[in-house]
């Protein structure tokens, strides 16, 4: 069997412990004192059972948090599959930062982004690019709305000089993340700094209420009905989410399966804060 396939499996929380059960490919229940560990469980379970040694672990539904700290009722999209730009330092209007490498100004949507290979995923990461881009396929695409649609204008990828089938979405408008009171700001290789030339910011919330990796955002962010697709500025990347409800429709819907998921928190007011962030002297990955 081939490697690196996801697989949907239900999270449930009881007595303080968290249990996974996966139906397809095969009926199984896995549990760990937290969800991250079940994960390393149930990739265990199926790399003993099919030989996948790189299983992707979708948890669906979102399990629904107990914390004050704010609602989840958003799941980001997320990908597997990376390739790389070829024409980063022309995609923004005012160039790349000398010091971080991160773009400045707006996307320029006139320059149409080129990359070194044809995507596979449904939803590819391209790399060499900061913030990294997000593209997404025809068959993506094809399952957004109408009124989703009007929130962002596509502009086709190219590989070779040609259009390759994926697109880049530049939204109207992005939600910044945000921190929460309590949470800590890991500064290892590309999660928590400041740049001191651009005053770009970009930070992981490590939570222990929380998945590592979950994104935060402000309740005030949002209007009191929450639309069913936004876009997230998670400081390395900008990416599409979804109410529950909505993501629900493309995990549904078969070959939906292939994108993986972040879960959201929109946190209340009480509970934000703007973190204080280290401004770092080089930048390994540029």
């Amino acid at each position: 069997m081939s490697e690196g396939n996801i697989y949907l499996a239900q999270c449930i929380e009881e007595d303080d412990v968290f249990k996974l059960k996966l139906k397809k490919p095969f009926e199984c229940t896995v549990e760990g004192k937290t969800i991250e560990e079940a994960k390393v469980e149930l990739a265990l379970e199926i790399a003993y059972r099919i030989g996948d040694g790189e299983a992707l672990i979708e948890v669906f539904p979102p399990l629904q948090s107990k914390s004050e700290v704010g609602l989840t009722c958003l799941v980001a999209a997320s990908y597997n599959d990376s390739v790389n730009a070829l024409n980063s330092a022309y995609l923004f209007d005012d160039g790349v930062c000398e010091k971080c490498g991160f773009g400045k100004g707006k996307r320029n949507s006139e320059v149409l982004l080129e990359v070194d290979q044809k995507p596979l995923g449904l939803v590819c990461g391209v790399v060499k690019t900061y913030p990294n881009i997000m593209i997404y396929s025809e068959g993506f695409v094809e399952q957004l709305k109408p009124s989703e649609l009007k929130t962002m204008a596509l502009i086709p990828v190219l590989y070779n000089g040609n259009e390759c089938g994926y697109f880049e979405a530049i939204p109207q408008k992005v939600i910044p993340q945000i921190g929460h009171i309590g949470a800590s700001y890991p500064e290892a290789f590309q999660q928590s700094w400041k740049c001191g030339k651009c005053d770009r910011k970009k930070f992981v919330v490590d939570s222990k209420e929380f998945d590592f990796g979950t994104i935060f955002i402000g309740s005030d962010s949002l209007n009191s009905t929450i639309p069913s697709i936004i876009f997230i500025d998670e400081g390395f990347s900008v990416c599409m989410a979804f109410t529950v409800e909505r993501w629900k429709e493309f995990v549904n819907g078969g070959k939906k399966r292939g994108v993986t998921s972040n879960s959201v928190i929109v946190v209340f007011p009480d509970f934000q804060e703007i973190p204080e962030l280290s401004e770092p002297d080089i930048f390994e990955w540029i």
